[in-house]
């Protein structure tokens, strides 16, 4: 599983070797921990990344045998390399479009798909990819990046003298030794002005910028160009069943829960133990309920929130215990609640959550996922 890529793309011939920047932007991946690194280097630059384990190398045109019917498509051109943060859900919907055996497919990681995918659309791949994804094809000269239409995963950017950098770890960037970790006045403008940060460009960085969701960006020479491909308001936005949903009210509710239960479904794990994020809100407790449904019986589902434990009978009674206390008790979840004193938040706020992270209103998500990595708990 990869945990984080990065890379460089030369607009010209390098007037030295790019190993220390490399090296550099390797170091700096804050979530390396105990994964493996790995990159490519050629004279337009290299790719990189960190992984899990040593079985999920990322996909070349060389090294993916399931591809082998579609390089002969490609011979005699570049060799095409593909580094990915991504989780592809519709894999059989990819198998029948690509004429791949869907049992063939499934195995396949997500690079391999996504090279698949590009092989036969090119830049207009990200089109048919449905999940959470960031990219990079690389194919000779040209370089390719894309992000999914939410933005799940984050792609910075970063324009220096003579190359585009990037990464989905705002760390890999800042340890550039050519990049100056200038804070940008316009973003903390926005920041002060609006409440909170949410720019689907901006970062807290002057140097560093975001390919907006639903964008892919190819590089070619000295030319950059972005493009919108996923617009909700355009025509054919919608995917599949809910964009043919007649207008009747109860037809739409109908396939909203189809689509709802199957993007659960898809999320869930084959094996080992899952938590849902229970607020009590609607959001999470439609996905706890349905996740229960899906896992019934396997004693796999835990429910957690992210408010400390009530402190007295009267808490419990308030809504922000009461109403995920509800949910959990109805289906019947084990429920969780997160401890963390006020030297925890002292600890996250000198973290500087708002640069690494670019907003500040989810420092609560830190000691949440803390305890669910003690406790051996992969998937949220």
């Amino acid at each position: 599983q990869v945990l984080a890529m990065f890379g460089l793309h030369r607009f010209g011939p390098a007037a030295g070797s790019d190993v220390d920047s490399a090296a550099a932007m390797q170091s700096g991946c804050a979530v390396l921990a105990d994964s493996i690194a790995c990159n490519w280097q050629d004279p337009a630059g290299f790719l990189g990344g960190s992984w899990r384990s040593a079985s999920s190398l990322p996909a070349s045109a060389e090294s993916i045998a399931a591809s082998a019917s579609l390089l002969a498509r490609r011979a005699g051109e570049h060799p095409v390399s593909v580094l990915a943060h991504a989780r592809i859900d519709n894999r059989e919907e990819l198998a029948d479009r690509l004429a791949l055996p869907r049992a063939e497919a499934a195995m396949m990681d997500a690079p391999a798909l996504i090279l698949a995918a590009y092989l036969r659309w090119g830049e207009d791949c990200p089109r048919y990819l449905l999940g959470d994804f960031a990219f990079a094809v690389k194919e000779g000269p040209r370089l390719l990046l894309a992000r999914d239409p939410l933005g799940i995963r984050p792609l910075y950017v970063s324009q220096g003298g003579g190359w585009l950098a990037f990464a989905t770890d705002i760390h890999c960037l800042l340890a550039h030794p050519q990049l100056a970790a200038e804070v940008s006045n316009q973003a903390v403008c926005s920041y002060l002005l609006g409440g909170g940060f949410h720019d689907r460009k901006l970062t807290l960085y002057r140097h560093i910028q975001k390919l907006p969701p639903g964008h892919i960006e190819t590089v070619s020479g000295s030319s950059r160009r972005q493009k919108q491909y996923w617009n909700p308001a355009a025509p054919g936005g919608l995917h599949g069943a809910f964009a043919a949903a007649p207008g009747d009210a109860r037809d739409v509710a109908d396939v909203l829960r189809e689509l709802l239960s199957d993007a659960v479904r898809v999320r869930l794990p084959g094996q080992g133990p899952v938590a849902t994020h229970l607020s009590g809100g609607l959001d999470s407790s439609a996905i706890t309920a349905l996740a229960a449904l899906q896992l019934e019986g396997t004693g796999r589902l835990q429910a957690w929130s992210w408010v400390r434990p009530p402190a007295s009978a009267t808490e419990e009674r308030q809504a922000e215990w009461r109403l995920p206390a509800a949910v959990a008790q109805k289906w019947k979840v084990p429920l969780q609640f997160t401890p963390f004193s006020a030297a925890d938040f002292q600890a996250i706020l000198a973290r500087r959550p708002l640069l690494d992270n670019d907003c500040a209103d989810l420092w609560y998500e830190f000691p949440l996922r803390q305890q669910l990595q003690q406790r051996g708990i992969p998937v949220l």
